[in-house]
C-alpha cells in the first residue's frame, strides 16, 4: 500500500512534528492513517494540523500509495483542493493538481455506480438551502455561455434520466 520514498518521509516528518505540539492558531483533525485505508477515529490516529501541512500530507500521500489506496488518496486530495470552506483557502500550483487529477480516472462502472446512487434522490429544505449558499457568488459560472453542442448532450443525459425513472415507476 505504501512505498518507501522520500515523500513517505516528509509525510512522516511532518506528522511526528503534529504530535509533539499544541497549535493556538488554526488547525485541522488529520487521520494519520486514512479512514478510508482502515484507520480509526481514536486518539493515537488523529493529528491536529495547520492547514497548510493538512493539505501538503494529503498531496504527499498521493506520492507514496499504490494501487487502490493512491486511488482513494487522489480523490481525497482532488476533493480537498476543491473546497473553500472553514477558513480554508487553498492554491495549488497547477502543475502539481494536473498531474494528480489527470491520475484520477473513473471506471464506466464507478461513474454508474455513482449516477445510481443518486436517481430519485429527495433533499430537505434545509440541505437546498445549504447548497444554494454554497454555490451562491461562484465565480466560475457566472455569465458562462454554453455551446449548441454542449446543449444537446446534456438535453440526452437529462432525457435519458426522466426515461428510465418513468420505466422503474412502471415496473
Amino acid at each position: 500500500m505504501f512505498i518507501e520514498n522520500k515523500y513517505k518521509t516528509w509525510h512522516d516528518n511532518i506528522i511526528a512534528k503534529g504530535k509533539n505540539r499544541v497549535l493556538d492558531c488554526y488547525k485541522e483533525k488529520h487521520h494519520i492513517l486514512p479512514r478510508c485505508l482502515g484507520g480509526k477515529d481514536n486518539k493515537e490516529n488523529i493529528v491536529e494540523l495547520t492547514a497548510k501541512e493538512h493539505f501538503m500530507v494529503h498531496m504527499l500521500l498521493c506520492k507514496f500509495t499504490v494501487s487502490l489506496a493512491k486511488r482513494s488518496m487522489l480523490y481525497a486530495f482532488k476533493a480537498m483542493s476543491y473546497y473553500k470552506k472553514d477558513g480554508r483557502d487553498y492554491k495549488i500550483h497547477s502543475r502539481v493538481a494536473s498531474k494528480l487529477r489527470s491520475e484520477l480516472k473513473f471506471s464506466k462502472e464507478h461513474i454508474e455506480n455513482l449516477r445510481k446512487s443518486h436517481l430519485g434522490k429527495k433533499f430537505s429544505n434545509e440541505t437546498k438551502r445549504k447548497m444554494a449558499l454554497i454555490h451562491k457568488g461562484n465565480k466560475y459560472n457566472l455569465g458562462r455561455k454554453h455551446t449548441d453542442e454542449y446543449k444537446r448532450k446534456i438535453s440526452k443525459i437529462v432525457t435519458k434520466i426522466w426515461q428510465d425513472r418513468r420505466l422503474e415507476q412502471c415496473q
